[in-house]
């Protein structure tokens, strides 16, 4: 677990940078060569954390299975004194590793008017009583479970990306108090199929888009205040969500259910005067069965946050996982297959 120790380590000698693997390895520009020089991306769920010089040059990897903050510490310092070994020149950049990007491969970015909301989730364990805790090293299985079970308790970062134009459907134009909205079919889908997913934070299949419809639960907006200045909104429902996984990804034989059963509860706020969302708060929380990789079987309890990003920065523009395998697909759930809009 990154803790403030280690997180004020890096916040004072490191520059945290995130490259997806499978878009930037074929690269033909200086971050394709450099990934592919240094190996700092697997692609692979896991991904990996490595260390490497403004030069392009590889200092070492920082394994997921290191124990204990401790020794996580020791690797971050032991890179860091051989980083302060090297020769000036070795230590300064040799070559723009930003900039002259491949022509083939253009940097993405989400389509103009694209409300952006980060999501977070997390897992955690019922106890008798019915409180919460997070999750431990003997709450997972042996194995996999148990070796990453630091990465694995950690809450999991992925984007929303709600279009304009579905955004904006959202927002009444004559709104009172009590007055229901409709919610798009296109939100619905997005959220149930891409993003109330047990498997962000152990893997980075997805778990329901192919079986989830807007049959797999429900969702009510209504206006609850309005004001000169802001309409507040008050988005709850709920999802019921099944799909049968291998027990052995990858391998033939049974299979298990992962099921998950949220309540939703959300608020919304829309600046009247700029017609423009500022807040969009939502959070799914409910019982959990069988993550999908296998390593906390049996009843879990998965939170899913969402919040508005409300000035994104480079590292907010990262593409949700539900659309790298196919935006349109992603953004217009509710299309038919291979139509574009």
């Amino acid at each position: 677990m990154w803790t403030e120790p280690i997180v004020q380590l890096v916040k004072e000698h490191y520059i945290g940078v995130s490259v997806d693997a499978r878009r930037e390895i074929s690269r033909q520009d200086p971050v394709g060569e450099v990934v592919r020089k240094t190996q700092c991306v697997t692609g692979t769920a896991a991904g990996q954390l490595s260390v490497i010089t403004p030069s392009g040059k590889l200092i070492g990897h920082v394994p997921y299975t290191v124990p204990n903050e401790q020794l996580r510490i020791k690797v971050l310092q032991k890179y860091l004194a051989a980083f302060q070994a090297m020769p000036e020149e070795d230590r300064k950049p040799k070559q723009p590793l930003v900039g002259a990007p491949d022509p083939k491969r253009p940097l993405a970015r989400p389509p103009e008017g694209t409300l952006i909301v980060a999501t977070y989730n997390r897992r955690f364990m019922r106890e008798p009583d019915g409180t919460l805790r997070y999750t431990e090293e003997k709450d997972y299985t042996e194995g996999e479970g148990k070796r990453e079970c630091l990465r694995f308790r950690e809450a999991s970062k992925d984007f929303m990306w709600i279009p304009q134009a579905e955004w904006q459907a959202m927002i009444p134009a004559n709104p009172h108090p009590g007055q229901e909205v409709p919610v798009p079919t296109s939100f619905t889908l997005r959220l149930f199929r891409y993003h109330l997913d047990p498997h962000r934070g152990l893997g980075e299949g997805l778990t329901y888009s192919r079986v989830a419809t807007v049959d797999s639960g429900q969702l009510k907006l209504t206006v609850e205040d309005v004001t000169p200045s802001e309409v507040r909104l008050r988005l709850e429902g709920y999802a019921e969500l099944v799909a049968n996984h291998l027990l052995d990804i990858g391998k033939p034989g049974p299979t298990r259910p992962i099921r998950y059963e949220p309540a939703i509860l959300g608020f919304i706020t829309v600046d009247r005067a700029k017609k423009q969302i500022t807040r969009f708060d939502m959070l799914a929380l409910g019982d959990a069965e069988n993550a999908p990789r296998g390593v906390l079987l049996g009843p879990y309890v998965l939170a899913v946050a969402f919040e508005l990003v409300d000035k994104p920065t480079e590292a907010d523009l990262v593409w949700p996982r539900g659309a790298r395998d196919d935006l349109q697909r992603y953004l217009y759930p509710d299309s038919p297959p291979g139509a574009s809009r």
